[in-house]
């Protein structure tokens, strides 16, 4: 762990998210803001029929509640993944399972 010597300015931003690590909320933190999002990144159709997102060792789990959008989204999984680690500006997920 980095420890700043006391008289080094930091930003706020990285000492939260260096705190946010070190609690072990990282995951829960981007798991609540990619449910936030979830609308913007995979569009309106995906949302609606979203039923449950969890994010577990940078793997992405989706639950849907329609056979026909599961099966249209086992196409587009490696987009989806890309889409949401450009969303969040850092490689998140590694995998998608539907």
């Amino acid at each position: 762990m980095y420890m700043p010597k006391q008289d080094e300015e930091r930003p706020i931003k990285e000492v939260i998210d260096e705190m946010i690590e070190l609690l072990g909320m990282g995951d829960k933190m981007v798991e609540t803001r990619l449910k936030t999002d979830w609308e913007e990144i995979a569009g309106k159709m995906i949302a609606k029929y979203t039923r449950s997102i969890r994010l577990h060792k940078n793997t992405l789990f989706i639950q849907l509640d329609s056979a026909a959008v599961k099966n249209e989204m086992l196409y587009l999984k490696e987009p989806l993944r890309v889409k949401i680690n450009q969303h969040f500006g850092k490689e998140l997920v590694e995998k998608v399972v539907f």
